[in-house]
């Protein structure tokens, strides 16, 4: 988060503040942005002293998480290869789902904050004075401190009633939930302490800038207007929800609308849905309705094993690249697609058409790809919004290209088998990213300022020859994880697990620079560590999400706007037509899982009327979620990528805004567009495939 404001002198193990942003120096990692700011000069040494236990807490509560997480990765490669050897381990998917998943997740939430990694928004903030920037930063600190306070108390009443009980997982073992609830409450409690701490941190950094600004006498008006309109206008927004009777789809509105300006004001995503959320459940069921909400969708989100793929594909992820595996990639395609205008963007978004092959995680390919692809851009001189949009409409690819993690789960729901659905994205997907690159080649040859051509004498036909043996892995990474899915051997989240595991053995074997047991270590601890930090914001996005999918679901929003489409009598293409502007606005505010669910059930029977192939539709719908996860207010995959963009400042040394990025995506939604179009008249092309 940028937060300006004065120098202060470097601590041993303290964070430096500077005036462009915060940045936390840990002997155990790389530096990160950080949420608080902790040892402000003028703060009591008993402050500086609450700050760094925060620190610890969290960070031991990582470390927890860390290891967790690499037991889940081995625990499912050990069941892959017991169950190749007639041998199968039992357990295996309850144990995931409901211990090491909740366990996880809520460890990781106050080791994500304590560094900075939860995703967020700083468009108002960036356009503030100094103090300015400190009061929202204060205010969004205080409400979201008093949200994980509620979230925590509604953990600890959901513990204590399954302590009760005495609350069982029943599947193919039984063992008993209520210690796991136990420690998600810990984890909420964990993650309140270290927003309190920030929030402590940074009453005295505003006191301390407020000090400055009397003794210079410099003026502190800068954008005030722009302060006090986003403070009325959410104390406005608040109110009406609170005290003013309002029809459900009025409520549904202000929940959106408030949802978007938290967005704006600095507060973490995830909690900027969810507060919304929850004053519209309290007023459209009541208070009880929230605490059994809050009860509710915080653990179920996490116990999830369809969700288990998000951590393992993350954790590919991160293997991947700090195995170097990824940069071979990237460095691979820069050879042989480099003399192109625009050729480092070429090679990042067909880079990533390559990851996507592999991992099936939008998420996974995006942050992987992203901390190789962005600082290489930034410091060849790329302006940033040509740098960061083809990380993140790389990062949709992982939508369509076999293995699709969403069109497993929308085969399951229209009832279409997996394999033909899963074959029909292989065109759809190669030709978007075909057509990215038109669009990045196109974009460099209008505009050479916005990506600079790079040396090229280096590069012979010698070089790109040794270039092939590093895409080797990769390769032999996506020909297991394809071929397993395919023939049956292991589910995508044992792709997962799989390709993580293969992805740290190669890397290593491979890597002739530290080929040793310490190297191996270290690799699998930073991959572990930033895979933790990665997931945690994602499972607290997806929180948010659930509850503001409630709240949209009662409104009656969705229902309202798909009865009205299918009441307009229209023929196929007509109707196709109408779905394209409807579902991208419903996918800047909703979950793809959430969207799929909704819509699929509720649009099947005139689309069968309308004599529309149910694998098609999937390829139709697919592309267009892919919009939405790139558009805002939403749009997660451009909100990893700003935080990639900012957590590698320190290595390309560029201040990335967030509307730039948001500007990056813009020209690459008009192929989107026309693909959309041309399969509506022609659907063949998405059907050939799957024919036979």
């Amino acid at each position: 988060m940028t937060i300006p404001t004065r120098k202060a002198p470097l601590e041993p193990t303290g964070p430096i503040v500077t005036t462009e942003t915060v940045h936390i120096v840990d002997e155990d990692g790389p530096a990160h942005d950080i949420d608080g700011i902790h040892d402000v000069a003028t703060a009591p040494e008993v402050v500086k002293r609450f700050s760094q236990v925060a620190r610890t807490i969290s960070r031991f509560g990582g470390y927890i998480a860390g290891v967790l997480t690499l037991l889940l990765c081995l625990t499912i490669v050990a069941d892959v290869i017991a169950r190749w050897l007639a041998v199968p381990l039992t357990g295996v998917l309850e144990l995931s789902q409901y211990l090491f998943m909740p366990v996880i997740v809520f460890l990781a939430l106050s080791y994500a904050q304590s560094v900075g990694e939860h995703i967020r928004a700083t468009v108002l903030i960036d356009r503030l004075s100094v103090s300015g920037a400190l009061v929202v930063n204060l205010v969004a600190q205080a409400v979201t401190f008093l949200t994980c306070v509620i979230l925590a108390i509604a953990a600890t009443l959901s513990a204590e009633h399954a302590t009760t009980i005495q609350l069982q997982a029943i599947g193919a073992v039984q063992f008993p939930l209520w210690p796991i609830k136990i420690v998600a409450a810990v984890g909420l409690y964990m993650l309140a302490l270290q927003v309190l701490s920030g929030l402590v941190s940074m009453v005295f950094a505003l006191r301390e800038s407020v000090a400055e600004r009397r003794v210079s006498g410099a003026s502190d008006s800068g954008n005030r207007g722009l302060l006090w309109s986003a403070v009325v206008t959410i104390s406005v927004l608040t109110l009406l929800l609170v005290c003013v009777p309002m029809p459900p789809l009025a409520t549904g509105i202000v929940v959106i609308t408030l949802t978007i300006i938290l967005m704006l004001a600095g507060i973490p995503i995830g909690f900027a849905i969810l507060i919304p959320s929850a004053l519209g459940l309290w007023t459209l069921v009541g208070f009880n309705a929230v605490l059994v909400s809050f009860e509710d969708i915080p653990f179920n989100t996490t116990a999830s094993w369809s969700l288990t793929v998000i951590p393992m594909f993350i954790l590919m992820g991160t293997a991947m690249a700090n195995f170097n595996l990824t940069s071979k990639v990237f460095k691979a395609a820069k050879q042989w697609l480099g003399q192109l205008p625009g050729g480092l963007g070429i090679s990042t978004n067909f880079a990533g058409a390559g990851l996507a092959a592999a991992s099936g995680s939008s998420i996974a390919i995006t942050y992987s790809l992203g901390r190789v692809a962005i600082p290489e851009m930034l410091k060849a001189g790329y302006k940033a919004p040509l740098a960061t949009a083809p990380v993140a409409l790389s990062g949709t690819l992982g939508m369509l290209i076999p293995p699709s993690i969403i069109l497993v789960i929308y085969a399951s729901t229209a009832g279409t088998a997996v394999g033909p659905q899963l074959i029909a994205g292989v065109v759809p997907g190669i030709t978007l990213a075909v057509l990215f690159a038109l669009v990045i080649l196109i974009w460099a040859s209008i505009d050479r300022n916005a990506a600079p051509r790079s040396d090229r004498s280096s590069v012979t036909w010698t070089s790109r020859m040794q270039s092939i043996p590093g895409i080797l892995p990769m390769t032999v990474i996506i020909f297991a994880i394809i071929g397993g899915m395919f023939g049956g051997v292991f589910t995508p989240t044992e792709a997962g697990a799989v390709g993580a595991f293969l992805a740290v053995v190669l890397g290593w074997a491979t890597n002739r620079a530290n080929r040793t047991g310490r190297g191996l270590a270290t690799g699998i601890l930073v991959s572990v560590r930033e895979a933790v930090a990665g997931l945690a914001p994602i499972f607290l996005l997806l929180i948010g999400v659930h509850a503001l999918t409630r709240v949209i679901a009662l409104t009656g929003i969705a229902d309202i706007i798909t009865t009205a489409v299918t009441d307009l009598g229209l023929g196929r293409i007509a109707f196709l037509l109408l779905l394209i502007p409807i579902i991208i606005l419903m996918g800047m505010f909703m979950d793809s899982m959430a969207m799929i669910l909704l819509l699929v059930p509720v649009l099947t029977p005139t689309l069968l009327m309308l004599d529309v192939d149910m694998i098609w539709f999937g390829i139709f719908l697919v592309i267009l979620i892919e919009i939405g996860m790139v558009t805002p207010p939403i749009g997660i995959l451009s909100f990893v990528v700003h935080r990639v963009a900012r957590s590698t400042a320190r290595v390309h040394g560029k201040n990335v805004g967030l509307g730039e990025v948001f500007t990056g995506i813009v020209p690459f939604l008009i192929p989107v567009i026309l693909l959309l179009v041309f399969i509506i008249f022609v659907p063949d092309f998405v059907l050939f495939a799957t024919a036979g």
